[in-house]
């Protein structure tokens, strides 16, 4: 699969990790490889390029406004730190290695618009679809879908064996809002479907990768895993 969901451990090693400067042929004028993302983060002022204090603000559940998420009415701040607070989940986009060799080594940097496009529309959806919070409701605590999200989205062109593989790591804060009120993000329905999201980003990038002009040939009829015909092998 293409996309990744995993859960943060810290706000302080989620602001080591992902302000990592691990940028493999980012030349100047280059699109940043930062930026906020989701109807959430619009509600918060949150846009343009992430600032890496805010981000780690906002994943330990703090507001722009000095409140923390789930901070009761007439409750001081400092109480309501003493609860435990979850800072979020890492869903990663990452498209075939052939693409990210056409991008780095090919240099055809139509492949970055077409890869943060397709990003795009699977976190639309995902927003739309999958955002949710739990109220609630006498005995029981219901789901309840609120259609907005607070992202940061960090570009990386590095794998891990410091191959050139392009990647977004698209973090999702543990809040969102209802009613007016900021609320923990319900986390089941992102790992319920992440599987969903995966193809929507996967399918998005292989048409956009069509209207390049590229030929693309599928491995995996089931799954919708393809590859660029003829760049590894030539590789």
């Amino acid at each position: 699969m293409v996309a990744s969901l995993g859960s943060v451990s810290s706000a302080a090693a989620a602001k080591s990790y992902y302000g990592k400067d691990n940028y493999y042929a980012r030349e100047s004028g280059d699109p940043s490889p930062t930026s906020w993302a989701g109807k959430g983060a619009e509600r918060l002022g949150l846009k343009g390029d992430v600032d890496l204090n805010t981000f780690e603000s906002i994943l330990n559940g703090m507001l722009p406004s000095g409140r923390r998420v789930g901070q009761r009415e007439g409750e001081t701040l400092e109480k309501a730190m003493e609860r435990a607070h979850r800072p979020g989940v890492d869903l990663t986009f990452s498209p075939p290695k052939d693409v990210s060799l056409l991008l780095y080594l090919g240099g055809d940097k139509r492949i970055l618009a077409a890869h943060r496009a397709a990003v795009k529309e699977a976190l639309t959806w995902t927003e739309r679809n999958l955002a949710a919070t739990r109220i609630r409701n006498g005995q029981n605590v219901d789901a309840v879908k609120t259609g907005n999200l607070v992202m940061a989205k960090f570009e990386h062109d590095i794998s891990r064996d410091r191959d050139p593989q392009l990647h977004t790591h698209t973090v999702i804060a543990n809040m969102t809002a209802h009613q007016g009120k900021w609320r923990a993000l319900h986390n089941d329905p992102l790992f319920k479907h992440r599987k969903t999201v995966s193809l929507a980003y996967d399918a998005a990038m292989r048409e956009n990768i069509l209207g390049l002009g590229y030929g693309v040939r599928l491995t995996d009829g089931k799954s919708g895993a393809y590859e660029i015909a003829g760049v590894l092998e030539a590789a």
